[in-house]
């Protein structure tokens, strides 16, 4: 699920509506993906999200169930969910510019999370293989992009190049 700042709660959890004189609660999509046994729910750059969304988002991960404001209804998370944040910025967000849009996230979330993990890019000989495979570029080639591209992270990490990052979809 992609979340942005545009992203309500409403949207994302749910929301009273109405039919036939009567109103019901309506799951969003981030509760109805909840009710699966089993699923694997992917928030993608939730540091881009609204803080009312991701202060929501706290109750679930910390008790595995979302109560429902309007009618006290309490919403269980299935069996086996597990619920996974994938953020450029580790949940910290960017004042360089190079993940616009991103904002710091409130600490009472991260400390939700169960496992933190950081994913760094695969091996020069991995991203030369690949650039090979995807370009049809003779290996040597890929071998001098994939340098380049290393130096040009190095620089970022140093903060000699803060916008500055490369990646293969580059």
């Amino acid at each position: 699920m992609a979340i942005s700042d545009d992203t309500t709660v409403d949207e994302f959890f749910g929301s009273m509506a109405a039919r036939g004189g009567t109103t019901y609660w309506q799951d969003g999509l981030f509760l109805k993906a909840c009710r699966q046994p089993y699923a694997v729910i992917l928030i993608d750059e939730p540091s881009a999200g609204r803080a009312d969304v991701l202060m929501a988002l706290n109750g679930v991960l910390q008790d595995r169930e979302f109560v429902v404001p309007q009618t006290g209804e309490r919403i269980n998370v299935a069996e086996g969910v597990q619920i996974v944040l994938a953020d450029n910025t580790n949940g910290r967000g960017d004042a360089t510019g190079l993940y616009a849009g991103t904002k710091q996230m409130n600490n009472s979330l991260l400390s939700r999370m169960s496992a933190k993990i950081r994913v760094g890019y695969p091996s020069a000989e991995q991203e030369t293989k690949v650039l090979s495979a995807q370009t049809g570029a003779p290996k040597p080639f890929c071998k001098a992009v994939v340098k380049f591209m290393s130096e040009c992270r190095k620089a970022h990490d140093r903060g000699e190049a803060p916008t500055l990052t490369v990646s293969l979809r580059e």
